[in-house]
């Protein structure tokens, strides 16, 4: 009986001897639940983000939490998801970043990371509770097969001659040419140009600027040229989209240019700036830090960033080779923060004008 009890006790010290060593390890680190990292598909490329994050997780993930990845349809699925629960990090804008700051539901961390460029550094809270990745804005993707086929360029100087092609292959084709995954951004861009300020909550329909674009749009799709529906890229000859609608795969049939912006105009283009958002927790982990170090790496950072079509927050002001990046003049990119409720409303409200319209 007594060689009983000590064998048990032995066991006991053995089992307890193990559960110490591997919650002190550093191995012990990869028990842990991991790190929980929400964003909504299309403001970045799945595939890309999934594989760098799988690479950390082989990588740094024996001596730190992993990270686990998942993905949200639109906005309103994301928010139904935060009033029940919340993540370690959230990918999102930066607007969306200072919104939940004002709810104080972000942590600050000390990083090493980089913030890389004095056009961002000064915005609120980066390198701070938001670590930004790149830069998205409007283009114009133009089936050329289908533009070939019309007579139609590939691209257009200026949204003026643009509107007016759509309005000629209309009238000859019973078709609409062009439409748009947010005209809410096809008015920032354009007023922005023109230099007037766009506030979609409050538009100035008072304002020239504003009464040009607003009229030149209605009249194209009064005569059919322009669509109401959202569309994907390549069902229509030509539509205005953010550059992460591409998520790293251009269709073949697909080239990518500019977003024509009214004559007369300047070049400056307002973008949406991207990056990682570290939300605050009773217990606040240090593996948060420790990815945002890894992630922010040039290399890294880079690559996500260009397989999503983002300019690259590592990039900006710098010479690249990058097809994507040669695309624009970076130092003519203005930040504006967006209010995601305010955009979809403007949005709606002119789709339901131009179906009335057409």
């Amino acid at each position: 009986m007594k060689k009983w009890r000590l064998a048990a006790a032995a066991a006991l010290i053995a089992a307890f001897a193990i559960c110490l060593f591997i919650v002190l390890s550093p191995c012990g680190a990869s028990f842990a639940q991991p790190l929980r990292l929400w964003y909504i598909s299309g403001d970045c490329s799945d595939k890309a983000l999934e594989a760098l994050v799988s690479d950390y997780n082989r990588r740094a993930g024996k001596q730190a939490r992993a990270v686990a990845v998942q993905s949200f349809e639109d906005e309103a699925a994301l928010g139904a998801a935060f009033e029940t629960d919340m993540p370690d990090l959230l990918l999102c804008s930066h607007a969306k970043a200072a919104q939940l700051d004002s709810r104080a539901v972000l942590a600050g961390l000390e990083t090493d990371a980089e913030v890389w460029t004095q056009e961002v550094s000064g915005l609120e809270g980066v390198g701070e509770y938001f670590f930004p990745l790149g830069a998205r804005m409007t283009v114009l993707l133009t089936d050329t097969a289908k533009c070939k086929a019309a007579g139609l360029p590939a691209s257009w100087d200026c949204l003026e001659d643009l509107l007016a092609s759509a309005q000629s292959y209309a009238a000859a084709s019973g078709a609409p040419l062009l439409t748009a995954d947010s005209y809410t951004a096809v008015f920032r861009g354009a007023l922005r140009s023109l230099g007037t300020d766009f506030v979609p909550a409050e538009p100035d329909a008072n304002s020239d600027d504003y009464a040009k674009i607003y009229n030149a749009l209605a009249q194209c799709a009064y005569d059919g040229g322009l669509y109401a529906a959202a569309s994907t890229p390549g069902e229509l000859p030509c539509t205005l989209a953010w550059s992460t609608a591409l998520g790293g795969d251009l269709p073949t049939s697909l080239s990518v240019s500019l977003a024509p912006l009214p004559e007369g105009g300047s070049d400056m283009r307002p973008a949406e700036l991207l990056g990682i958002a570290v939300l605050r927790h009773e217990n606040q982990s240090p593996d948060a830090a420790a990815f945002i170090d890894w992630l922010c790496g040039r290399e890294r950072l880079s690559k996500l960033a260009l397989d999503s079509w983002l300019v690259p927050v590592s990039e900006l002001g710098s010479v690249s080779s990058s097809p994507l990046l040669e695309l624009y003049d970076c130092g003519k990119l203005t930040f504006v923060d967006i209010d995601g409720s305010a955009e979809q409303e403007f949005d709606a409200q002119f789709r339901r004008t131009i179906e009335l319209l057409s």
